[in-house]
């Protein structure tokens, strides 16, 4: 293989033809940074292990009796059960939501318009000096 000079070795560009490239602007990489692990994904999760484990308790105390006598225990536990699972599904919305919203985001990033790239632009010595200085090239 060809050893080739230190200038000429810069401008070489290995590129896959069958890659798309899309154009991202810093504030759609914010967005899509921050979309991927959300409080609302977190609160819908603690919310219906919440759920489960007062129901479990609430259904435990009352199996245990031997007549069904309403006790604080049995309040508190279907109170927090009933409040875990409304809380759960408005966060189960909201995350569903931003799932919908970030979908939306890289479909219109994939929408956009390719780059095009012509090949044997960069081959003459002109482009490719005008390439290394920002200056010349206007």
């Amino acid at each position: 293989m060809e050893q080739l000079s230190a200038p000429a070795a810069r401008f070489i560009l290995h590129y896959d033809p069958d890659r798309i490239d899309y154009a991202v602007t810093q504030a759609e990489l914010q967005q899509l940074a921050g979309a991927w692990h959300t409080a609302w994904e977190n609160s819908c999760l603690a919310g219906i292990s919440i759920f489960f484990t007062t129901a479990l308790n609430a259904a435990g105390a009352v199996a245990s009796q031997e007549t069904f006598e309403p006790t604080l225990s049995v309040f508190l536990n279907c109170l927090i059960a009933g409040v875990a699972l409304f809380a759960s599904i408005a966060a189960g919305c909201g995350w569903r939501k931003t799932v919908l919203a970030r979908r939306l985001l890289l479909e219109q990033i994939r929408t956009r318009p390719g780059f095009l790239l012509k090949p044997g632009s960069f081959d003459d010595a002109a482009a490719s000096d005008r390439l290394s200085d920002p200056r010349a090239a206007g």
